[in-house]
């Protein structure tokens, strides 16, 4: 991958030790031995998500659908007809394994018994499911063009507002070991959820994008437009 290469949108490392490049147009690359191969064999779409890895396999999202692969063929998921060629925009395997799958239609569960699918208008609106994290404590969190919200227990918890701008077209999600919740909405900004109240990171501008969120013990990281 040259210079000139569209920008990197998704990363992944499946069990062999080959780290994925999923790129926004030019497709798939696998890195190995400092060199970048392409790979194409089953994927017709070479705008890259989103990617998950689960031991050597590696789930692809795309804007045509969802695929798996082992790394050198991939097939298209079979997903309920008025799915077939839905903008898939995050995937996550959950400590029970079900995977979930956020796109522009709602919010998929893929396990041993199924698929199930459930809208979430609430949060998607006009855009779409684009972010999804679990925590240490089992609660899945999902970030929609709408806001923030938590499956726990099978209950579902929402943490927005679509008159509250702060909340609309969400980014990355972290939850630290405090139980505390970080995110990034698309427009820019850091805020953190606790007790029930959203507070903003004064630290860092309200109008800069934040593009990813780590952390260790009690330190909490974040990767932004204008460095860490």
């Amino acid at each position: 991958m040259g210079s000139d290469s569209p920008p990197v949108i998704s990363l992944a490392e499946t069990a062999d030790g080959k780290i994925w490049i999923g790129t926004l147009g030019d497709g798939l690359f696998f890195l190995a031995g400092g060199r970048a191969t392409y790979v194409k064999a089953g994927l017709s779409d070479r705008k890259i998500n989103c990617l998950l890895p689960i031991g050597e396999e590696l789930w692809v999202g795309t804007d045509t659908g969802l695929y798996r692969g082992n790394g050198k063929d991939f097939r298209r998921i079979e997903l309920p007809s008025f799915l077939s060629n839905v903008q898939v925009l995050s995937i996550l395997r959950d400590r029970d394994s079900n995977i979930w799958v956020g796109t522009t239609r709602g919010l998929l569960r893929i396990n041993a018994k199924g698929i199930s699918f459930s809208e979430e208008n609430e949060l998607r609106g006009d855009g779409g499911i684009n972010a999804l994290f679990e925590d240490r404590e089992g609660n899945l969190w999902i970030g929609g063009a709408r806001g923030l919200g938590r499956i726990r227990d099978s209950a579902f918890v929402t943490y927005s507002s679509v008159s509250d701008r702060r909340f609309e077209h969400n980014g990355p999600v972290y939850v630290d070991p405090e139980g505390r919740t970080w995110f990034a909405p698309a427009q820019g900004g850091l805020y953190v959820l606790r007790n029930g109240r959203v507070q903003a990171v004064t630290s860092i501008p309200p109008n800069e994008v934040v593009y990813s969120i780590s952390g260790w013990a009690d330190v909490v990281w974040a990767g932004r437009q204008r460095g860490d």
